[in-house]
């Protein structure tokens, strides 16, 4: 929600909790035999099972189920970029401090995988041995590990920093960060 807002991107999978009372189990049901059908479908299944074996129990469990999904894709809500902010949330007592940066990245969803963009996350923070992994955990000893990635979505795209730092550094893990970026 940070980083996207009420728009798309802005509500977890999950849902939110305020959304919780105005669902009722039966709706919820409702909707899931409306949008899971077998039409398109992939199951996949791992372990110790002779092939035999499963097709039995699965046209067993599944005999009698057919069908594509029967509601309507949702209007698209639209892409909001927020203005840049900074949100801190205090847990007292706490030993490490959750860091991440993140900026939403118009276009990203939408041109292929960039070899350019995933060398850049590769050296910058996409690896072990990239920049800022080895300035705050080698160089500094800040974390165990921090790491950058890109995160594309059907309609946005993320770019993202990320580390658990110790309590006492962590505006200088935002300095080091920081500095990173602009490097």
């Amino acid at each position: 929600r940070v980083l996207f807002g009420d728009g798309y991107g802005g509500a977890p999978l999950t849902g939110l909790r305020s959304t919780l009372d105005t669902i009722s189990w039966e709706e919820a049901q409702t909707h899931a035999r409306a949008l899971l059908k077998p039409e398109g479908g992939t199951l996949v299944v791992t372990g110790a099972v002779s092939r035999e074996a499963l097709t039995a129990a699965l046209e067993e469990a599944f005999a009698g189920w057919e069908g594509t999904s029967e509601l309507e894709p949702r209007e698209a809500r639209p892409v909001e970029i927020p203005e840049p902010t900074l949100h801190l949330m205090d847990f007292p007592g706490a030993s490490q401090s959750a860091i991440l940066v993140s900026r939403a990245v118009e276009g990203l969803q939408e041109r292929p995988r960039s070899y350019a963009e995933e060398l850049f996350n590769k050296g910058f923070g996409g690896d072990f041995t990239a920049r800022v992994n080895m300035n705050l955990r080698e160089d500094k000893g800040y974390t165990y590990g921090a790491y950058s990635y890109l995160y594309r979505l059907q309609r946005a795209g993320i770019f993202a920093i990320s580390a658990m730092v110790r309590q006492d550094t962590t505006a200088a893990s935002f300095r080091e960060i920081f500095g990173e970026i602009e490097a």
